[in-house]
C-alpha cells in the first residue's frame, strides 16, 4: 500500500503520523463547511415557511467557530488510533505481493 510504498521510500513514521493527521484535519474542515452550508440552507427553508421564527433562526460567529472547531477535533480524535497504527507499518509486510 502507499504507507509501505512510502516508508520503503524513506519516509519516517513521524512524517505518515503527521501526514495522517493533517489528512483527518482537512476531512474535519470539510464536514464542518459542508454542515454549515446545510445549516445555513435549513435555516433559509425555516424563515421562508415561518415568518415568527425569523429572528430565532439564525447563525452568529460563535455557533459557526464552535462548529469548525468541534468538527475539526472529532475528526482529528477520530484519526488517531488509525493513524497511530498506520505509521507502525512495516514496509517490507506491505510491499510482499
Amino acid at each position: 500500500g502507499e504507507i509501505g510504498l512510502r516508508r520503503a521510500l524513506g519516509a519516517s513514521r513521524r512524517e505518515v503520523f503527521t501526514q495522517f493527521l493533517v489528512e483527518s484535519g482537512v476531512i474535519g474542515i470539510s464536514g464542518g463547511v459542508l454542515g454549515l452550508a446545510l445549516t445555513a440552507l435549513g435555516l433559509l427553508a425555516v424563515r421562508a415557511l415561518y415568518a415568527e421564527y425569523k429572528t430565532v433562526a439564525s447563525l452568529d460567529w460563535t455557533m459557526v467557530a464552535t462548529t469548525i472547531v468541534l468538527s475539526i477535533v472529532a475528526a482529528l480524535l477520530a484519526g488517531l488510533y488509525p493513524t497511530w497504527r498506520a505509521c507502525r507499518v512495516q514496509p517490507a509486510a506491505q510491499l510482499k505481493i
